[in-house]
């Protein structure tokens, strides 16, 4: 038994759904994953609402048709993912590295680069202690260093968009 026939209800029609990807270029079909992520979050927060309800009072949407609505949400979504994944293969090196790159400029940026005499508290004495704090990378190599990164995020960026243009999923 498929997920759609434990809902037991008719599919409903959708035309996010029921969008063919086949033939979609990359770019086209990374938009749709966000517009297909949102429907899905839309249909659980309708699903969540309509669930229970004051007698007399039906709700605004039937429950079994926007479970229906998520189950074939979800599985289109797999669907997409695989295809993306495939048509990614050739550049799955520079996702990777993208990644991880603007991981490591986030946590640069918050790298603390401040030096000098500072308050610290000292537990042994339930007292402040006055320390002096040495810095050993200076605020400007690391703001040097974050903005070389991230010129070479772009190059990336602009590559993987390029390539997004020109390949379509199958």
């Amino acid at each position: 038994m498929t997920n759609t026939e434990l809902v037991g209800t008719k599919r409903p029609s959708n035309p996010i759904v029921d969008k063919p990807i086949a033939g979609m270029s990359l770019s086209k079909a990374l938009k749709y994953k966000v517009e297909l992520a949102g429907l899905m979050k839309e249909t659980m927060t309708r699903l969540q609402a309509s669930n229970v309800y004051v007698e007399d009072t039906p709700p605004s949407y039937n429950s079994h048709e926007q479970l229906l609505l998520y189950v074939l949400a979800v599985d289109k979504m797999a669907v997409l993912k695989a295809a993306i994944n495939t048509a990614n293969a050739a550049v799955q090196e520079q996702i990777v590295k993208l990644r991880e790159l603007k991981g490591l400029v986030s946590a640069m940026r918050m790298l603390p680069c401040s030096g000098g005499m500072v308050q610290r508290y000292n537990p042994a004495t339930s007292g402040y202690i006055e320390v002096k704090n040495v810095v050993t990378l200076s605020e400007l190599t690391r703001d040097v260093w974050v903005t070389s990164t991230q010129a070479a995020i772009n190059e990336i960026q602009e590559e993987l968009e390029e390539f997004n243009a020109r390949t379509f999923l199958k």
